[in-house]
This record gives C-alpha cells, sequence and structure tokens, in this order.
C-alpha cells in the first residue's frame, strides 16, 4: 500500500526560521502551487529574531506556507520529482545581516490534485474557499485518486502543504537531509 506524507521542517532550537514577508508581488502564489513566473528575481530573506536558531537546516521553517529548502535538498527534488515545478531562488540573510547561506529555493509544487478525504479532514477552512483549509490537523488522502505517477504534489484541500510519496521520501531519509519532518 502506498502512503503519503507531509514534507515540512519540524521545530528545533538549532535551525533558523523566517517569519517575514518577501519583498516580491504576488508572494501569495508559492503558497498555493500558482505559478510566479519569469518576473521572479531572488530575494534575501530573513532569519527571524524570534527563533534563536542560527543553522541553516535542508528544510527551512517558516510562516509563509512554502516549501524552503537548501541547495542540496533543491538538487534531490529536482533529480527524482515527478511534478511541475517552479524554483525560487532565495538567499538567506543572518541575524547580523550576514550571508548565511547564498542560495536557497522556494519549491513551488504547481498545482492541486483533489485527492483529500474531505469528510475526515480536521481543521480551519478558509472562511469563503468551501473545502479549503489554511490550517489542519488531519489531512486524509485518498489514494486512488492521486496519479500513479506523481510522487510530490498539493492537495485541493490544503494548498500550503506539500505531501511526498514513500519513494521520495525514503530517497530523502537516504540521503540524510536535515530537518525533514515527515508526518502520516
Amino acid at each position: 500500500m502506498t502512503s503519503y506524507w507531509i514534507l515540512a521542517p519540524p521545530v528545533d532550537a538549532k535551525w533558523c526560521a523566517i517569519y517575514d514577508n518577501p519583498e516580491f508581488d504576488d508572494f501569495g502564489l508559492p503558497m498555493e502551487g500558482e505559478p510566479i513566473g519569469a518576473g521572479y528575481e531572488s530575494v534575501d530573506f530573513r532569519m527571524t529574531k524570534e527563533v534563536k536558531g542560527k543553522l541553516v537546516p535542508d528544510v527551512i521553517m517558516n510562516v509563509l506556507g512554502y516549501l524552503m529548502v537548501s541547495d542540496r535538498a533543491k538538487e534531490l527534488i529536482e533529480a527524482n520529482a515527478t511534478a511541475p515545478i517552479e524554483y525560487l531562488p532565495f538567499r538567506m540573510i543572518d541575524h547580523k545581516k550576514g550571508v548565511a547561506a547564498e542560495r536557497c529555493w522556494i519549491v513551488n509544487v504547481i498545482g492541486t490534485v483533489d485527492c483529500g478525504d474531505a469528510a475526515n479532514i480536521e481543521g480551519l477552512p478558509y472562511p469563503n474557499r468551501e473545502g479549503v483549509y489554511f490550517q489542519g490537523s488531519r489531512l486524509p488522502i485518498l489514494a486512488d485518486r492521486v496519479p500513479s505517477s506523481r510522487n510530490i504534489f498539493r492537495t485541493a484541500q490544503y494548498p500550503p502543504h506539500v505531501f511526498i510519496r514513500d519513494d521520495l521520501k525514503q530517497l530523502m531519509e537516504n540521503a540524510k537531509l536535515s530537518a525533514i519532518y515527515v508526518a502520516p
């Protein structure tokens, strides 16, 4: 049986986090799986002072609803993902305004798959978007609705979460990527 996992960074005091909105137009698009396109130029993201961690993990904690990753994680995803993805570069700036990582990435998995088990989702729905949640504590997947060709995707019911299939999860674990949290 195929399993799907939410790809996200864990909360850990040693890792940095991003709390500020980026300085580019349409910054909500990568949270929804909508492409930004050719007009995007690399931006700087600053580590938040509210989180004291200074290390940049392979999956970066943020409050934007983005999948933000290191160059190493991007290379693994790019080589193995079976979905359309837009990779948006950024630079990570540390607490002292120095460059902590010259190149990191927003992994914008394009589009959504209507595969969430709507009857069993537990979470907070968007006020004006029926069947779409902005926070979820339980997001079950109807596996028969996920195309067999997709090993990474977003659901129509909760677009900010990026789900991965067992095979991609295993590749990430084998690569020993730092700060990868996969939730059932």
